[in-house]
């Protein structure tokens, strides 16, 4: 910029150094890799800056998801120049020891411009295979944008549309203020919803307003009497012990857990008294990942804690919600009259 050469040259070599932090480019010095990028006539021991690609993808900035080892890992890959320039984690939940050394797979491919024969590394499998994916699916984008085709993917409303229509013909005055104010807020929210553009969000207002309906009270108080179990709001608290294959100290999880109509409506305030490295398993069984489905879904899908399929490495954790609700049931059966003599 003229006039302002000093400022710019500062602004640039600043955004150099941010990209070396940031971003994988084959480099083991952000440093080194500054001073050379602003010195034309310098070698460099930087893998990227001599790579030249054969990718034939249009120029931009592509985005990736796929599932790791305790989360789904995101990725934004660079193309320009037909070469791989950059990949950036955008997000991971994963171990930082273990996706550090999961890194050496990002490397690999800038270093190579490919994916095929890239070998995931050993002691993180599968947040290497997590990374790999992920840039795969990130040049699946690429490829379509070359091809003309839309990368907007536009997320299923269905559930929600049912429920907003749900909500919608419940009536004010069988309900206290309370909850129905709650009902409104969430409805407003859902409505809102229906523009979103991500399915994780449209996902998020579909399980509030889950919520929100089946924590409705009657004003009169009264439960059916031919109901198995006494609808209410229950709180439950089980123990979270490892089996064999896990590593972690047994800790206690709280939850509450809503039934209504003989069924479980909403499983709420997940959370365990633990090492809070335990957090991101507990989300992981309750909310699924990209391509695994919570159980806490299933659970409210089938109304019981029946025949529910555990979440891959998240097996204890989603044991422990089972078991929550399990014991839930049992507290709030109803006694049978020869009981109550």
């Amino acid at each position: 910029m003229s006039g302002a050469t000093y400022s710019s040259v500062g602004i640039i070599q600043a955004v150099r150094d941010a990209l070396g932090q940031a971003v994988v480019n084959g480099t083991s010095d952000s440093t080194q890799n500054s001073n050379n990028n602003s010195n034309n006539n310098s070698s460099s021991d930087d893998d990227s800056s001599t790579v030249t690609g054969t990718v034939s993808y249009k120029e931009g900035i592509y985005y990736g998801t796929a599932e790791g080892y305790s989360g789904d890992v995101s990725v934004a890959v660079v193309i320009q120049e037909k070469t791989i320039k950059a990949i950036l984690i955008t997000e991971s939940s994963d171990d930082e020891a273990f996706f550090n050394r999961a890194m050496d797979v990002v490397k690999k491919v800038i270093r190579t411009q490919k994916t095929d024969d890239v070998d995931t590394v050993s002691g993180a499998t599968y947040s290497s295979k997590g990374l790999l994916n992920a840039i795969k699916n990130a040049l699946k984008q690429a490829e379509k944008v070359t091809n003309g085709e839309s990368i907007d993917e536009k997320p299923d409303l269905t559930e929600l549309k049912e429920l907003i229509e749900k909500a919608e013909k419940l009536e004010e005055d069988t309900y206290t203020e309370t909850s129905w104010t709650v009902l409104q807020t969430r409805l407003a929210d859902a409505k809102d919803a229906l523009e979103e553009t991500k399915q994780t969000a449209v996902d998020k207002a579909v399980e509030k307003l889950k919520t929100a309906i089946a924590q409705l009270e009657s004003k009169d108080g009264k439960d059916e009497e031919n109901t198995k179990y006494i609808s209410g709001i229950y709180e439950v608290t089980v123990p979270c012990k490892p089996d064999d294959d896990e590593d972690f100290e047994e800790y206690n999880l709280t939850m509450t857990v809503t039934i209504r109509d003989d069924k479980i409506m909403a499983i709420t305030d997940i959370m365990g008294d633990g090492d809070s490295g335990n957090d991101r398993y507990i989300t992981k069984a309750a909310n699924g990942t990209s391509n695994i489905k919570g159980v806490v879904s299933q659970i409210i899908d089938k109304g019981m804690p029946e025949d529910i399929d555990t979440v891959s490495r998240a097996t204890c954790s989603s044991n422990a919600i089972l078991e929550g609700c399990k014991k839930v049931l049992e507290a709030a059966e109803r006694p049978t009259d020869m009981e109550i003599e």
